[in-house]
């Protein structure tokens, strides 16, 4: 399901690899408890000193970010010459870390601001690209047409031909949610898809083909889905297949998952009668289909998605303690 009021996680897609066991240590600076006294206040409020571990496509170079005083530093080390390279990413929370390719490291980070004409602050998402050989770093979106804001949303990591691009929407004051796609190496964004009727979360398939978007519209509590009916290789003409009326709350509304079984199906979320402990899911052709409940095979499970199809790949469930994941093996 979907929160009325802040999108899915950014990196939907981006399979981000976390290291077992990382030849590094490293311990936050906190206030020393007397024998036998429980921890500081401080000790659960500090940051995490190691956090955001990735490891390189081709595993020759792990990434991190780390701390400095108030500032985050952003950690790369090639594992066989083992020589460390930081970058200062100052003091804007650091949301998410991945590799673009061998060479570029993607990092989202996010500040509490107000916009222009704008009263309430919100959280805006930027994205830093590193480039590990040259040291360069850059913000793409700084290079948008004017009238568009320099941060993003949903980044996701697409395949053109033999090259990687960084996808990602960005908002502006009379177009709302487009979707550019960018050179790893801070080059001019490209103009991908315009959303419908000031819609927003792009639904992108690996190899870059944009397949919906959706709109939440909370004064008259309409969701509404938008498919793309072009093929590869035209742009998008979205057209709404579905409208939701009856499953929303104030908080909570159906919401795009991620792509379906075969590829090109949408796999919808619905908090049915607006509960969002017993949701549904269902695949949604481009022409408007809505497929049956699928079987998730237990009780509050979610989808899990292949780490490079992105498609729909089987189902996990997870507590405070465990995680567990069940892949389907008749789903590729």
């Amino acid at each position: 399901m979907s929160y009325a009021v802040s999108r899915r996680s950014l990196f939907g897609g981006i399979s981000i690899l976390s290291l077992g066991a990382l030849p590094l240590t490293a311990r936050a600076q906190t206030p020393a408890a007397a024998p036998g006294a429980p921890p500081a206040v401080e000790v659960f409020a500090a940051p995490a000193f190691v956090d955001q571990v990735a490891l390189s496509p081709d595993g020759k170079t792990v990434a991190l970010v780390t701390q400095r005083g108030d500032d985050k530093l952003l950690f790369y080390m090639n594992l066989a010459d083992r020589k460390p390279q930081f970058q200062n990413m100052g003091k804007e929370k650091i949301r998410g870390l991945a590799w673009g390719d061998n060479t570029h490291i993607l990092v989202i980070s996010s500040s509490t601001m107000t916009l222009p004409l704008q009263f309430d602050k919100q959280e805006l998402f930027f994205a830093h690209i590193t480039n590990i050989v040259t040291g360069k770093v850059v913000n793409p979106a700084d290079k948008l047409r004017k009238g568009f804001y320099n941060t993003i949303a949903a980044p996701r990591r697409v395949r053109i031909g033999d090259s990687y691009r960084l996808y990602a929407a960005s908002f502006g004051d009379v177009q709302g949610s487009c979707l550019f796609s960018y050179d790893l190496d801070g080059g001019y964004p490209e103009l991908v898809a315009t959303a419908p009727d000031l819609a927003s979360g792009f639904l992108v398939a690996p190899d870059g083909y944009v397949l919906a978007c959706e709109k939440f519209d909370s004064l008259h509590k309409k969701w509404t889905l938008y498919a793309n009916q072009n093929p590869p290789g035209k742009g998008p003409d979205f057209r709404a297949v579905y409208v939701n009326t009856k499953d929303i709350s104030t908080i909570y509304t159906p919401g795009i998952e991620g792509l379906g079984r075969n590829g090109d199906t949408i796999l919808i979320s619905i908090p049915v009668d607006g509960d969002p402990e017993k949701p549904t899911y269902h695949e949604v052709t481009r022409d408007g289909q809505v497929g049956p409940a699928l079987d998730t095979g237990g009780e509050g499970r979610e989808p899990l998605f292949h780490p490079v199809t992105r498609r729909l790949a089987g189902w996990r469930s997870h507590d405070d303690f465990v995680s567990n994941n069940y892949f389907d093996p008749l789903m590729k």
